[in-house]
């Protein structure tokens, strides 16, 4: 074992490697937590400064009767910028089907503004946030996320909705019996894994990004009825899924964005393009003009984003389905939907689909993973191995989804089982190290390289920990090797209830409705654009770390919109991580 001692050499003091290591460790410690406060400072000054601007403006509406014409003109004309500008919604989370698969936005609520992290759901309409009377509502949600509790008499800017006000009567289909006009306007949310929100709708200001110029922007607000979750159950109160709450963009008058377009804040238009391979993504609202997107109709007179799917096409190969497969009505249709994580297909579509597929590899051996996966062993490369599956839709519009796309891979859980504890606990040692060094944000190559391929082991690790003692016979690992066992998984399940789509059949074999999840690899890693004005959707694939264009409607100008990747559980993640790393270090000393 190596100690930390200094000797004279010479009259000349000399350090031994071991102290060098750790002293540098510490002045990096010192600098990593310096810099960090800094940069919190620097964007807490940042983010004031332009919240501050936000605010004046508002406020100076109420600061008296006796405002100069110049400050009233000037007051208009921050206004009309605001007037159908377009939006820039900060993305966080992944589509990882072999984790809790999920994306979330974070905007802000109330007067001062609070932050909210909200799950992003074209599936559902109305938005809402976990509310004060919630007491069983985590405090921690998804990643370890600071969840926040809304407050309607914690806002200067709250206020209840009665049901007697129009917004209610409309969302309630009609006036609501025994209603005063002190009564709350009650809602209840159901979602399709079985999971609910009660609560009740307040009207509070809502912060939000405009676009001001190339990967910049402005805050801005509107004032917007959402829903008070007063009680959550299932995925909603989890705290692997939970978060602050849901933001409906579903296709009624009672979302977010129809609230904001009807008055003129917003265009009635909205693209998202989900990054499955580092999280996050773009979330913009307003017109895109780069990239351009082919556009399939939109199926009038149903609740959802529904689509007319013509066709199935594996390799070259059209499956021989009847045309009553892709009929619209009721039980039936193809919808996009943001909140659902997985593709889901009728028994009619899926059982050809996937006996076309295998038929590509005839001497695979099939096992049921978890009673829903069906799974295969396979070490090649799946886009080598396996054919490409298009989805033809009306107006020309395809959707190509790859083996890797549709397949993903599942480590075995006896994968360390001849691993020596001492190995396995620095393996996962510098597991947590190297991707405390990605997370951030120090580029370094073979930090990328190590936890591209230890992401896949973390929930073996944790099986390993959970149901394996050190020393049980079984296969040993190699490192960055290909010959870790894997198991292939069919994302399509078939005849089963998608997440978080409201009004969807419950676990039905008899339904024919498709669902295509934008949070898992088929519509991920894909620029989906909702074009309510003109009742389109569309798609392509796309760059989603990169950017696009977003037209301006008042000036005329084209701005950038980059990706974002929100993290708000590592924002103190370099001291931590750096601890760890020391810990690291002095563990290593002491078992060496």
């Amino acid at each position: 074992m190596m100690k930390t001692m200094a000797t004279r050499v010479g009259g000349i003091a000399t350090i031994s490697t071991a102290s060098i290591a750790k002293s540098l460790l510490l002045l990096f410690l010192w600098l990593a937590i310096s810099l960090t406060s800094a940069t919190s400072q620097s964007s807490g000054i940042d983010e004031g400064d332009d919240g501050g601007g936000a605010v004046f403006t508002v406020s100076s509406k109420f600061a008296g009767m006796d405002r100069s014409l110049s400050a009233m003109k000037a007051h208009d004309s921050l206004r009309h910028l605001q007037m159908l500008a377009g939006v820039d919604l900060p993305l966080g989370g992944t589509g990882r089907p072999d984790a809790v698969g999920l994306y979330y936005a974070r905007i802000g609520i109330g007067t001062p503004s609070r932050d909210y992290y909200v799950q992003v759901d074209t599936g559902s309409d109305i938005m809402w946030v976990n509310c004060i009377q919630c007491t069983e509502c985590p405090k921690k949600g998804y990643h370890g996320l600071e969840l926040t509790l809304y407050d309607p008499k914690d806002s200067l800017t709250g206020e209840l909705v009665s049901c007697d006000q129009q917004f209610c009567v409309e969302i309630s289909g009609g006036p609501v019996s025994d209603c005063s006009a002190n009564v709350s306007c009650l809602y209840t949310e159901l979602y399709g894994d079985g999971s609910f929100s009660l609560g009740y709708f307040v009207k509070d200001i809502v912060q939000y990004d405009r676009v001001s110029g190339d990967l910049q922007t402005k805050s801005a607000n509107g004032s917007v009825i959402f829903g008070c979750g007063a009680r959550q159950s299932g995925d909603l109160d989890s705290s692997d899924e939970a978060l602050d709450g849901i933001l409906g963009f579903g296709k009624s008058n009672s979302s977010m964005l129809s609230q904001l377009a009807s008055t003129g804040r917003v265009r009635k238009m909205f693209a998202h393009c989900l990054d499955g391979v580092n999280g996050g993504g773009i979330f913009a609202i307003g017109h895109v003009v780069e990239p351009k997107v082919n556009t399939t109709p939109l199926v009038q007179n149903t609740p959802h984003y529904n689509v007319n799917m013509t066709a199935v096409e594996v390799g070259r190969e059209f499956l021989n389905l009847t045309g009553d497969v892709f009929e619209i009505g009721n039980k039936k249709g193809t919808i996009i939907d943001s909140g659902t994580t997985l593709a889901y297909l009728p028994q009619v579509i899926y059982e050809p689909l996937v006996k076309t597929i295998l038929s590509w590899q005839s001497d695979l051996k099939l096992r049921t993973l978890h009673d829903q996966y069906l799974c295969f062993q396979y070490s090649e490369s799946v886009d080598d191995g396996f054919p490409p599956v298009t989805f033809h839709f009306e107006s020309s519009l395809s959707l190509t989804v790859y083996p890797r796309e549709y397949l993903f891979p599942f480590v075995s859980i006896h994968v360390f089982h001849k691993m020596p504890a001492s190995t396995l606990i620095l393996f996962v040692t510098v597991y947590i190290s190297l991707e405390c060094f990605y997370k951030t944000h120090i580029r370094m190559t073979l930090g990328r390289l190590m936890v591209f391929w230890l992401a896949k082991q973390r929930d073996a690790i944790q099986r390993y920990h959970e149901h394996n003692p050190f020393g049980r016979q079984g296969e040993r690992v190699k490192c960055a090797s290909r010959a870790v066992p894997r198991l292939r998984v069919f994302k399509a399940i078939c005849a089963s209830a998608p997440r978080r789509v409201r009004r969807m059949p419950f676990n039905t074999p008899q339904s024919n409705i498709s669902v295509l999840g934008s949070e898992d690899l088929v519509l991920s890693n894909k620029l989906v654009l909702y074009d309510l004005e003109n009742q389109v959707i569309g798609w392509t694939e796309y760059n989603c770390s990169s950017s696009i264009q977003l037209k301006d409607e008042v000036t005329g100008s084209v701005h950038l919109v980059g990706a974002h990747y929100l993290s708000p559980a590592w924002r103190l993640s370099s001291q931590w991580c750096i601890i760890f790393l020391l810990t690291t270090a002095l563990l290593h000393d002491l078992v060496y």
